[in-house]
């Protein structure tokens, strides 16, 4: 977001913000107990997250409130995401998993990578709405 202004998440829901680059933290109230694995900041005030049983949650007001965000996929954990802006990004997980939205969230577009055996997931990068690459386990 900026030099002095993040996030870190962790186990049974566990979300803290930092708004003087990491002298201080705060704990926010995500709304969820599924242990979260990453968090990406878009803005000052604009955050996702995604952990396990298919979490994905998101702040528009500094993390004063988080909305999960419903996907249908709820069996699968997410490790990685990348979102260009507050409504444009992608996640991915478990089995070969990649999801992407274009409405910041309201709707979830199944991709998949690979015709091959589904792998694990662990991060994705986008350049821009059409260019970017994911990594997983087994190389």
């Amino acid at each position: 977001a900026t030099s002095s202004i993040g996030w870190v998440v962790g186990l049974s829901g566990k979300v803290a913000r930092t708004g003087d680059g990491g002298d201080t933290w705060s704990m926010q109230n995500s709304g969820v107990v599924q242990d979260l694995y990453r968090v990406q900041a878009v803005s000052a005030t604009a955050a996702w997250a995604v952990g396990n049983t298919g979490t994905i949650l998101s702040t528009t007001n500094g993390g004063a409130s988080w909305q999960y965000r419903n996907t249908g996929t709820t069996f699968q954990a997410l490790y990685g995401l990348k979102f260009l802006s507050a409504t444009t990004g992608w996640v991915v997980g478990n089995a070969g998993r990649v999801l992407h939205t274009r409405d910041g969230g309201v709707s979830w577009i199944t991709q998949n990578p690979t015709n091959q055996d589904p792998v694990d997931l662990l991060g994705v990068d986008f350049i821009n709405s059409t260019h970017g690459w994911v990594v997983g386990l087994e190389g």
